[in-house]
């Protein structure tokens, strides 16, 4: 029996243009991802870390800073006022311009030592300057006396100690006069014995105010 004759083999479809074009832009599409992603980190990196994509960061050396120029020390400018003799006032102005009367009442030279425990260096003794010191105003006159206060002998000046010998009771330590209040009492300075003293000078604001009141001393014994 004759065999039937075969169908012709089926020809494959033809593939259109689209399927042939679709793998070439969905790659494209990958890179231009990738490609957008790889910028977006450097855009990010350069803003926190201050990097420059362009290429390698350079810096250049810092310049040397030249110190500021040392300005020189200008001295208060001083107010000697007139001397005056022992037994004189003389208003002088704080650095809170608070005006005060001082006078030099007298000097007690040596001081007497009395029952106070302690006693001048051996070479030495102590010299009183008593004194009286007046409110003016405005304001409270606040001070420490002791401070701005300088005996004169010779070509050497003397501070004031804080010594409370019997023989010239001491000045407070720290005055706080309201106008009108005054206070009374002794500047103790030690002193070489046989140096014979000359002058007595006395700043306020403990020797920072520009008023400088001198007075003239007698000679001593």
């Amino acid at each position: 029996m004759p065999h039937a004759p075969h169908p012709p083999p089926a020809s494959p479809a033809p593939v259109s243009s689209q399927g042939r074009v679709w793998p070439w832009v969905a790659a494209a599409a990958t890179v231009a991802v990738v490609a957008i992603g790889i910028g977006l980190f450097v855009a990010i990196r350069a803003a926190v870390f201050g990097e420059d994509s362009t290429g390698p960061r350079t810096t250049s050396p810092k310049q040397p800073v030249a110190p500021p120029a040392a300005q020189r020390y200008q001295p208060p400018q001083s107010n000697r006022l007139p001397e005056v003799a022992l037994g004189g006032s003389v208003d002088v102005t704080t650095q809170d311009r608070v005006r005060v009367r001082v006078t030099a009442l007298a000097v007690v030279d040596p001081v007497p030592r009395g029952g106070y425990l302690l006693r001048p260096k051996r070479g030495r003794r102590w010299v009183g300057v008593r004194l009286r010191v007046e409110a003016l105003g405005p304001g409270v006159y606040k001070d420490a006396p002791g401070n701005g206060s300088r005996l004169l002998a010779g070509a050497q000046s003397y501070r004031a100690v804080t010594a409370q010998p019997d023989g010239c009771p001491p000045l407070e330590v720290l005055l706080k006069l309201a106008p009108g209040q005054s206070a009374t009492g002794c500047l103790i300075f030690e002193i070489p014995r046989g140096r014979s003293v000359g002058r007595f000078r006395f700043v306020p604001s403990s020797g920072f105010a520009p008023d400088v009141a001198t007075w003239r001393l007698p000679p001593g014994p």
